[in-house]
């Protein structure tokens, strides 16, 4: 039997910034743990979250899903273990998720004056209210120790525009590497995931596409060219 310990702990929205961005509403529409509250001095409360990766086109045409796990919240408010109860059926999603997931924060339970481990049910509804783009640059390397040389040029702070011209294949190369608004649905989902967590002018590690390793920039405006 379970007990629900609150109607909407919280509503977390990430919010992109171009014309036909992807902005997920998360809401969390309640906590039920497996012991009645009356056995416990106070109940888990989720406090801190990681926002879920993209939704893979096959769910976004869908207006929204709600997704519901079982956890095992340790007596840290850290969560030990995840079942799914309720997913998106989409298996490569629904792994990024858990990871996502198991990063999440609880006011742990407790029960006698001391904190105790506890599995909880947490439900959220994600709603698909757009689509995400992105201004990206990037250096495409046929393999991966030049990719990680440069990567590693790039952490002491080299110019990403001088790199791309030097060591990219891609015909970008001559632009600095400059690719443009790019809508993230183009890319596999992984690679999604990624780059929807990019700040402005943050770099990625080198990431396999195909049979090349590439890395992005995520920049504000396009650059100015003569």
């Amino acid at each position: 039997m379970t007990y629900l310990l609150s109607d909407v702990l919280q509503t977390f929205r990430r919010c992109t910034m171009i014309n036909r961005s992807v902005v997920f509403c998360l809401l969390f529409l309640g906590c039920a743990s497996s012991v009645p509250p009356s056995y416990l001095d106070e109940t888990p409360r989720l406090i801190e979250t990681t926002s879920l990766p993209p939704l893979p086109t096959s769910i976004v045409y869908r207006n929204e899903i709600i997704l519901e796990v079982k956890l095992h919240v340790g007596a840290d408010g850290t969560v030990r273990d995840l079942i799914w109860v309720a997913s998106s059926r989409n298996k490569e999603w629904d792994s990024l998720a858990a990871n996502r997931i198991m990063t999440w924060k609880y006011n742990p339970a407790s029960k006698e004056g001391k904190n105790v481990p506890i599995w909880v049910r947490q439900s959220v509804k994600v709603v698909t209210v757009e689509a995400e783009a992105l201004l990206l640059r990037e250096i495409v390397c046929l393999e991966r120790a030049i990719a990680d040389s440069v990567y590693a040029m790039l952490k002491v702070g080299a110019d990403f525009a001088e790199l791309a011209r030097k060591f990219s294949i891609s015909e970008t190369a001559k632009e600095g590497g400059y690719r443009g608004k790019l809508n993230l649905a183009v890319f596999p989902l992984t690679i999604r995931d990624r780059l929807s967590r990019l700040g402005n002018e943050e770099v990625t590690e080198p990431l396999l596409l195909g049979s090349k390793y590439v890395i992005y920039k995520r920049v504000q405006r396009r650059p100015v060219v003569g």
